[in-house]
């Protein structure tokens, strides 16, 4: 049964944010995208802070765009979450061409290594300390600029890696890293990351992983888990599963709130016990290694994508308009792009053709983002009604496309069809954990 330790130390943490009204969602901001953050709050979304990663915004030619990001978000909301992705997992992973990026050989001479290989664990070990005063250093350089008479909280992420096994070198390294900034916090609040790759999660370590966290329960401020790579649209039930149990099991143990970088799977994690999710605006939404080239065809392009509540999924706009031609009645929404479009026609085909650019499907998904949050903040069984209504939906659109297909730029075969296997394994995971004894 799933169960809960009181948060009400929550509210305090996050000043005039309650925990009783919605998990938090704290966007990932890369360094183009100062025109989304903008577009949020001149939309009137609720902004609760923001991520930015150490190795863009320490590279010159986007830093003052980075900076402006960070300042345009304190100025909107003086209590917004802050954070600065270490990113030390490039160091633990980048091979001999990712390092020749700008972006990323810095890291590396940050910790004057040269090497072709990437560094082993006792390499890195003994660069700890620098690492964690420069981190420190781009924390304060991002706050240097804040409002005169504001004090907003300067939160510290240490230096992580990712682990591939219980107990691993990495592991251990990043335990390591954690104790290191928990004997010297000072003035910044600890969030402490638990990162790893699916394998890690066997149900035997869990415990293991829990108790080995929380043992610096009192010097950590927040906890935030990074599954590292994981595909929550095609992964495995288990690990999904295993993922829940791990949230749930933390949730029990610790009053500190617990946030997960992770995609739409994260409705799940918020029903069963997470309070705040990070992700990337209508993109990135799991942590993985910086693409070596850019461009995308447009199948790939995650960020042109329309946002469909319903079924909890982007759909790329060949598959909205078919989806909307099959089952009308699938879509409805009041965000603020919407309804502008709503002025011009009322149907919802016509309106989702009227997007024009990249802000806009990002302030669609945004605001659904943070009515989800609402919506299924500890409430489980609403979530599992909208999984099951939403598989009827894909279910039905699938019956009346059936073998159909579309080309893509004149040469690639696309089927209509969407597999709908993602929200059987997500309503799995929910009926499991709200329905087994061992659980909490």
């Amino acid at each position: 049964m799933v169960t809960h330790v009181n948060k009400g130390v929550f509210q305090a943490f996050l000043g005039v944010f309650i925990i009783s009204k919605r998990a938090l969602f704290i966007p990932r901001a890369l360094q183009n995208e100062r025109i989304k953050i903008q577009s949020l709050i001149n939309n009137n979304l609720e902004l609760d802070g923001v991520m930015v990663e150490y190795h863009i915004y320490k590279y010159r030619p986007f830093h003052n765009n980075m900076k402006s990001i960070v300042q345009t978000v304190l100025n909107y909301n003086n209590d917004a979450i802050v954070l600065l992705d270490p990113r030390t997992d490039i160091l633990q992973y980048a091979g001999s061409s990712l390092r020749a990026k700008k972006t990323v050989r810095q890291f590396f001479k940050l910790i004057e290594y040269s090497g072709n290989d990437p560094p082993e664990p006792s390499v890195l070990g003994g660069q700890l300390d620098k690492l964690i005063s420069e981190m420190k250093r781009t924390i304060n350089d991002m706050f240097s600029t804040v409002i005169l008479g504001r004090n907003p909280r300067r939160f510290l992420i240490p230096p992580y890696f990712v682990a591939e096994n219980y107990g691993d070198s990495w592991y251990r390294l990043s335990l390591k890293s954690l104790k290191k900034v928990c004997s010297d916090k000072g003035e910044y609040s600890v969030v402490a990351p638990i990162v790893f790759k699916g394998n890690l999660l066997r149900g035997s370590v869990l415990e293991k992983i829990v108790e080995d966290y929380v043992e610096m329960d009192e010097c950590v401020d927040m906890y935030l888990i990074i599954p590292y790579e994981l595909d929550e649209i095609r992964v495995a039930e288990d690990k999904l599963l295993r993922l829940a149990e791990l949230i749930n099991k933390m949730s029990s143990k610790t009053s500190k709130p617990i946030f997960v970088n992770i995609g739409e799977f994260g409705n799940v994690l918020v029903a069963l016990g997470a309070d705040g999710l990070v992700s990337g605006i209508c993109w990135r939404a799991t942590l993985k290694m910086p693409p070596l080239v850019g461009g995308m065809l447009p199948i790939s392009n995650t960020q042109s994508q329309v946002y469909f509540h319903s079924i909890f999924k982007k759909l790329y706009i060949e598959y909205t308009l078919r989806f909307l031609e099959e089952i009308p009645y699938a879509y409805s929404c009041d965000c603020p792009i919407c309804q502008s479009k709503k002025k011009f026609s009322e149907s919802w085909i016509d309106v989702i053709q009227l997007f024009e650019d990249i802000p806009e499907y990002s302030i669609h998904y945004y605001y659904w983002k943070i009515k989800e949050l609402e919506m299924y903040y500890r409430n489980p069984y609403l979530l599992m009604q909208d999984l099951e209504n939403g598989r009827k939906l894909i279910r039905e659109y699938n019956r009346r496309v059936g073998d159909e297909y579309f080309f893509l730029d004149g040469n690639l075969k696309i089927r209509y069809q969407i597999d709908e296997g993602y929200l059987e394994r997500w309503l799995n995971v929910l009926r499991k954990l709200i329905s087994s004894p061992n659980q909490g």
